[in-house]
């Protein structure tokens, strides 16, 4: 038996552990949990359909209608591009060694961006430049060898003494060739040893490959590796290629040197044969001077072919550095070290962003009232900017029978970002004077038709002993205030709760801008409309006027509500404005109401909205 007890003992207590959690939890959930908070058996059980503001409870922001200055506008969806995209491209075939810039980062004009590593250029530079080294000597060799000649041929006038002196150089100019003979023929040797280096270089990159290739073909290497053993090949080939053309160009130079040696023995053994005859030698020296002339004039049009061509090859070594033309900022990296390129190739994008196309597409009705020239109204980011059409597309896009215009702005500080949505407004008719309200107070019917919900005096504020309900739970009936008992929100009356309310009355418009809309019939001057908030108006419904803002209706500590613009394009006003201060009246305008600043009349007479007497601008108004 008491064992049993024992083991019944747990249960109860875990059962009991159980009950005393649930009561803890439903206390808290009845009794400390916030307004407006429901349990999930509740919410799913909440009729959403019944749940409806109870009248009195719509704040909306309102406009008056008024004798405005309306240019008759429309507004089309553009797209911001950089003034200029510019491809930075390769013009020589290289392996990309260094990229220093990122999509993001500005650049300067003339800024280096990425370096090639391009061997073959830079080996054929090298080459170039030798050969130019070697003409301009070969240069100054014939210039000596003319000067050598003249000598000879002012040698032949004196008497055999004058010759001895002639024998004497010429004896020097053969031990000068002498030891260019020698010289040359070290050079020799030495491309030559060269050479066979190269080959045997060639030879083990090959036995290389083939090992790699077995290695590869077994699965034991990759194919980046076989291909490095393949470029290793081309590169030991290229090595023996520059390494026959220096034995070439030695064993030319031992042949230029030998014939040199020749030419000086030759000098001596003429300079010997002018003691025995000065008249002969006198000839020969002035044949001697001709084709010396000649000689150099050859040598001078190598000498200057030479060094073009290593201008020409220094010119293209400096194509391995990418340049940027103008300031901008990166768009694409299209490469990364190591990448290889070829000519044409694009490693970078940029986008010239200092000036900016602003480009709309505007139907074709619209292609006599917009020209260059036209003013038009650009937002970008909710800024709003004054520009002018600065192009006009020649044509006529067929399938949308619409044109593009475009209108260049200055991007100070780069905020604006090429490819940014932007609305530019266009002047479509001649401004008016009329009669209107704010655009979006006036409301599309089913049937096309057009109205607007004008504010009229309401009923009083109810009395304490009023009907309240609960806007979450409104089957809540209680009289005066209080709290819901199921959320713990404040009561709201059920009847109206303002002075203020709405009737739905329809109106005949004209033209429109961007801000407002020319009420041809159906409104008097001064009466007060909604544009803002009334999404769920009703005839009758009961409301509150009060200052909206860009986010809904505005705290009292706020001072901007969300107005229509009211400058005409092209003045370069501002976008926004403070209550409807910012009104823009006509010249024929001397008399404003001091409560209204926004009434502007061309008379005397009483305001429209308070029906005070209106005052000269002059003396206080706008």
């Amino acid at each position: 038996m008491e064992n049993k007890k024992k083991s019944l003992r747990g249960p109860i207590i875990a059962v009991a552990f159980l009950l005393a959690v649930f009561l803890v939890v439903r206390w808290v959930v009845v009794t400390q949990r916030g307004p407006g908070s429901t349990t999930v058996v509740e919410a799913q059980g909440m009729d959403m359909s019944a749940m409806k503001a109870p009248i009195g409870v719509f704040p909306v922001g309102t406009d008056f209608a008024l004798v405005r200055t309306i240019g008759g506008t429309d507004t089309f969806p553009a797209t911001v591009v950089a003034l200029s995209d510019e491809d930075v491209v390769a013009r020589v075939a290289g392996l990309v060694k260094t990229v220093n810039v990122y999509p993001g980062d500005r650049v300067t004009a003339g800024q280096l961006l990425a370096t090639l590593q391009a061997d073959e250029l830079a080996s054929g530079a090298l080459a170039d430049s030798l050969a130019a080294q070697a003409m301009d000597s070969n240069a100054r060799g014939s210039e000596q060898m003319l000067s050598q000649q003249e000598s000879a041929v002012k040698r032949a006038e004196f008497e055999v003494s004058s010759a001895q002196s002639a024998i004497d150089a010429s004896r020097a100019e053969l031990e000068a060739a002498d030891a260019g003979v020698e010289n040359a023929g070290e050079m020799v040797l030495e491309s030559e040893a060269a050479r066979k280096e190269s080959l045997a270089q060639l030879t083990y990159a090959k036995l290389d490959y083939d090992r790699e290739k077995k290695l590869y073909e077994a699965g034991a290497i990759s194919r980046d590796a076989l291909d490095q053993a393949k470029r290793n090949i081309d590169e030991a080939q290229a090595r023996l290629d520059q390494a026959d053309a220096r034995v070439r160009q030695a064993q030319n130079e031992l042949r230029a040197m030998r014939a040199k040696r020749t030419a000086a023995a030759n000098m001596l053994k003429q300079a010997e044969s002018q003691r025995d005859g000065a008249i002969a030698s006198q000839a020969e020296a002035k044949s001697g001077v001709a084709r010396a002339k000649e000689d150099l004039a050859a040598t001078r049009s190598q000498a200057a072919a030479a060094r073009a061509n290593a201008r020409s090859a220094g010119a293209l070594s400096s194509y391995t550095q990418l340049h940027a033309s103008d300031a901008g900022v990166v768009s694409e990296r299209l490469v990364s070290p190591g990448t290889p390129v070829m000519p044409g190739q694009v490693v970078l994008k940029l986008k010239v962003d200092r000036q900016l196309r602003v480009q709309a597409d505007l139907p074709q009705r619209l292609a006599a009232a917009v020209t260059t020239g036209s003013g038009v109204r650009i937002t970008i980011n909710s800024a709003t900017l004054d520009a002018t059409v600065t192009s006009v597309f020649p044509f006529v896009e067929g399938s949308t029978r619409s044109f593009r215009v475009e209108a260049k702005i200055e991007n100070a500080g780069r905020l604006i970002q090429p490819g940014s949505f932007a609305e530019l407004e266009v002047v479509t008719s001649t401004p008016v004077r009329a009669l209107s309200v704010a655009r979006a107070a006036v409301k599309t019917a089913g049937d096309g038709s057009h109205y607007v919900w004008v504010v009229k005096e309401g009923d009083a504020k109810p009395a304490a002993d009023a009907i309240y309900t609960c806007t979450m739970h409104p089957q809540i009936r209680q009289k005066g205030p209080g709290l819901c008992p199921i959320c713990k929100m404040e009561l709201v009356p059920l009847d109206a709760t303002g002075n203020l309310s709405v009737e739905k009355r329809t109106v005949r418009v004209g033209v429109s801008d961007s801000r407002y809309t020319a009420v041809l019939d159906g409104l008097e001057e001064g009466e007060e409309v909604t544009y803002a908030g009334d999404q769920e108006l009703f005839p009758g419904a009961a409301i509150s006027v009060v200052e909206w803002g860009e986010d809904g209706p505005m705290e009292e500590s706020e001072e901007t509500p969300t107005e229509p613009p009211t400058a005409p394009i092209g003045t370069g006003k501002a976008s926004t404005m403070e209550g409807h201060e910012g009104h823009i009246h006509g010249p024929e305008d001397k008399f404003t109401c001091s409560m209204h600043p926004e009434v502007h009349k061309p008379e005397e007479g009483a305001c429209p909205i308070c029906k005070m007497d209106l005052i000269p601008i002059e003396d206080g108004g706008n």
